[in-house]
């Protein structure tokens, strides 16, 4: 659920003060999807880095880069690894 919230505030405009929620469920999710094995598929991982990233860019939240490059090691061939290729 919490992946939902964030990747539909990342997407509504500034001016309506979502970005904020965008971001502290992102930074929540984002030490699931960059720590290891889970019971998350490896695509999986990488929607919740994409958009991770994504929305840090936008903020120039320090974690961008981290997102974005652990994004494209899960793997890189894939739709979105070859998103954020360096």
């Amino acid at each position: 659920m919490r992946l939902i919230r964030a990747a539909a505030s990342y997407k509504v405009p500034k001016q309506f003060g979502r970005r904020k929620i965008a971001i502290a469920d992102f930074e929540k999710l984002m030490p699931d999807a960059a720590d290891g094995p889970s019971n998350l598929a490896d695509n999986e991982h990488q929607v919740i880095l994409y958009y991770a990233w994504l929305t840090f860019k936008d903020d120039k939240h320090p974690q961008a880069d981290k997102a974005k490059a652990l994004c494209h090691a899960i793997a890189p061939n894939s739709k979105y690894g070859k998103l954020t290729t360096p």
